[in-house]
């Protein structure tokens, strides 16, 4: 009888872990390959990350926070707001007027819709119907993953959403209002990650991968000069390696995760090309150099203190 109750509970608790879709685990992180329509030539890297968790009553707030590199505007810094209540992940931003709204209904079975209203940066609202085709499961990183086919939004093309990664862009509303900044045209997705899953790959592209113009230096015969830093992660130093001549005339800036700045100082030129920015003060954790030249924003890149 003790025997038949231990395998009742098992499985009763196989059932209960089953349901429950997971969503935003420690450590996710998604990139996108984006174009600006002011550049269509070149493409921009926006990286989601989730940053922190924080406690609501009985939710769990699940901060995520958007990187988007590019040289005109870099960094351009938001956040969105997730909660999870069973298989339903609802989002709250700036531009759903304080209101939280269905982004993923897990739960849902062909045939069954869900509705999302959000206001466009012109102050207008539009809703969004989503309506499931198929749900199956999907085996992903030896993950089985629960995947819902939907119907296209009107004006929209439809969606796969997968648990854990969502769809192929995570949030495809017109919620930044980042104006000339905004460079909303999605291309694809690069990459998925989180702490248990690891990575998965949805482009031959890199993770972090941008057309070179954006982390380039047009001169005088608009030639794009590369910069590099190494090592990332880093301990202790940075270094920076431009085929350019470092000089007076620019200055290093360095921003946490939240975009406030920790660091600012003058290149310390070991041989005119190569500068080196001391570290070791800060904290570990996800930060972003910045390089200005006669006072312009020239290059923006992540690296990670160890």
């Amino acid at each position: 009888m003790k025997h038949f109750l231990f395998i009742v509970l098992i499985v009763f608790q196989s059932k209960v872990i089953k349901s429950q879709i997971v969503f935003c685990p420690p450590g996710a992180e998604w990139h996108y390959l984006f174009g600006g329509a002011f550049s269509p030539n070149n493409t921009f890297n926006e990286m989601i990350l989730h940053n922190a968790d924080s406690i609501s009553g009985i939710d769990t707030i699940k901060q995520l926070m958007h990187y988007r590199f590019f040289l005109q505007c870099s960094p351009t810094v938001r956040k969105t707001l997730v909660k999870q209540k069973g298989d339903t992940v609802f989002f709250l931003n700036s531009r759903t007027q304080n209101t939280w709204q269905i982004l993923y209904n897990f739960a849902a079975q062909p045939g069954q819709s869900w509705q999302t209203t959000v206001v466009q940066s012109n102050n207008v609202p539009i809703t969004f119907t989503y309506t499931v085709d198929s749900v199956k499961t999907v085996l992903m990183n030896g993950f089985n993953l629960r995947q819902l086919k939907l119907k296209a939004p009107s004006g929209y093309q439809g969606l796969t959403v997968i648990e854990r990664i969502g769809a192929m862009f995570l949030f495809p509303y017109d919620n930044s209002g980042l104006g000339f900044c905004d460079g909303n045209e999605f291309i694809e997705p690069l990459c998925y990650k989180d702490a248990s899953f690891g990575t998965k790959q949805f482009s031959e592209k890199s993770c972090n991968y941008f057309t070179i113009n954006y982390v380039g230096i047009p001169n005088q015969n608009n030639e794009i000069i590369p910069l590099e830093i190494y090592p990332n992660p880093a301990q202790n130093l940075l270094s920076i390696k431009s085929i350019e001549l470092l000089s007076d005339n620019w200055k290093i800036r360095v921003t946490n995760a939240i975009g406030a700045m920790v660091k600012t100082n003058q290149p310390q030129n070991r041989n005119n090309t190569i500068s080196q920015i001391d570290i070791s003060d800060l904290g570990a954790g996800l930060y972003f150099l910045q390089i200005y030249k006669s006072g312009k924003l020239i290059f923006t890149e992540k690296f990670v203190k160890e």
